[in-house]
């Protein structure tokens, strides 16, 4: 499923800016812990941080591929566009 994301932080997060990247919910609390210093919980996480890609940086990428698991069953997987 496809959702839009939008981010508004004025002077540091590109405004007018369309990325095509991959991402998921998942990486929302390692990108926002790591953009004002938290820490992450020591039990390791599904998500990663994006904040080089939140933040325009030229080459930045999301995920290469996602599974969506719905339990232990495996629904659907993207890779690519």
């Amino acid at each position: 499923m496809r959702v839009p994301f939008l981010a508004r932080w004025p002077r540091t997060v590109p405004a007018d800016r369309v990325c095509d990247e991959l991402i998921t919910s998942l990486d929302l609390l390692p990108t926002v812990a790591k953009r004002v210093g938290a820490e992450l919980p020591k039990a390791k996480i599904d998500g990663i941080d994006l904040s080089v890609l939140l933040l325009g940086a030229e080459g930045a990428t999301g995920w290469p591929s996602f599974a969506y698991y719905s339990g232990s069953e495996l629904h659907a997987v993207r890779a690519g566009r």
